[in-house]
């Protein structure tokens, strides 16, 4: 499942090691296309010249001259783009990246008509799903990358993830397809818990869903604030949602229902049976006073001041729940019908 608040995740993971080498690559690609151009190639048009079979070369580069590429960039992706742009600079040393830093809100809000107009950026980060993605597609605005995830190894290392990235050349099929996109980046929603308050509990980290929902109960008896949440942007409540949805339906049918799989229905059996579960979480209190009306940044940073016993978020709260003797994180816990529980993507591509 999209989780649609992406943020940038650690570096040092092997996705996002990867993701550098892939970003890196479609800087390069770009490169060597007219940079600067302010113009799109159709996306269904790309000329045989053009396709990539090998990794592009910084003598390749070098003889287009001066050259600065223009990027758009999550503004959460800043710190990671500190650590890409001297290397990509120093390798290849005829382009300057000028980088535009957007919020994620802005970003996806502007992307396809700065992509549709003259001035258009040569890169952009845009976002899956059928918002931003499958406009792109469909309006032809963006290049297609089967040749350079095959010429990079990435399709190899993405594996059948590599399917949120893939779109019929119409934009009217998502998941499978050709590749429109390289992700930097890796994410997950799973579930944050304070150590010292488990321990006060005589709990461990749940191994499985039964074991959260125990831990909730027990946590509300003792008096803490079991689930810290902030909804204000009126998202993360549906990732925190989704530990409950992954326990009870299975992937592929929450898969089938986001890439538009013809049959597929969100109102079926199981995740009713989510939501009443998540329903009574709410009425029983297991949830903090207030949520609404709290944002997710200022509930991970109140979680990180010792507010609750667990904070179901994605792994991008990580740089704000820091402290690893204070705080761990876990997948979201397997039940008896599902033996994986978690949802996530890869970041903006």
């Amino acid at each position: 499942m999209k989780t649609p608040r992406p943020r940038r995740t650690n570096p040092g993971s092997a996705l996002a090691r990867l993701g550098l080498a892939g970003l890196g690559l479609a800087l390069a690609l770009t490169g060597c296309s007219a940079p600067g151009s302010g113009a799109s190639k159709p996306a269904e048009s790309t000329a045989a010249a053009d396709t990539v079979t090998a990794p592009i070369t910084a003598e390749q580069v070098s003889s287009l001259g001066e050259v600065t590429l223009h990027v758009w960039a999550d503004q959460g992706e800043e710190s990671l783009m500190k650590l890409i742009v001297p290397k990509y600079e120093q390798e290849f040393t005829n382009v300057k990246v000028d980088i535009q830093y957007k919020s994620f809100n802005d970003l996806t809000a502007t992307v396809v008509n700065a992509l549709n107009s003259t001035d258009a950026p040569d890169v952009a980060q845009g976002n899956q799903g059928w918002a931003t993605d499958g406009a792109l597609v469909k309006a032809g605005l963006v290049r297609q990358l089967d040749d350079v995830a095959d010429a990079y190894g990435y399709r190899a290392a993405a594996g059948s993830a590599i399917s949120q990235l893939q779109w019929s050349p119409d934009g009217k099929t998502f998941g499978s397809g050709t590749v429109y996109g390289l992700s930097p980046d890796n994410q997950m929603v799973g579930i944050f818990y304070n150590k010292a308050k488990l321990t006060d509990l005589g709990l461990q980290a749940p191994a499985t869903f039964d074991d959260l929902v125990a831990a909730l109960a027990k946590a509300k008896s003792a008096g803490e604030v079991p689930l810290m949440l902030g909804n204000s942007d009126k998202a993360t409540a549906m990732q925190a949602f989704s530990v409950v949805q992954g326990a009870m339906t299975p992937a592929a049918d929450t898969v089938g229902w986001i890439t538009g799989k013809t049959g597929s229905d969100f109102n079926n059996a199981t995740n009713q049976k989510a939501l009443d579960t998540w329903t009574s979480w709410v009425k029983d209190g297991y949830i903090a006073d207030g949520y609404d009306a709290r944002s997710p940044d200022d509930a991970a940073a109140a979680f990180a001041k010792g507010q609750g016993v667990f904070l179901i978020a994605g792994n991008w709260q990580a740089g704000t729940v820091s402290d690893g003797a204070k705080f761990g994180f876990i997948a979201a816990p397997k039940s008896s019908a599902n033996q994986a529980a978690s949802s996530g993507s890869f970041g903006l591509n």
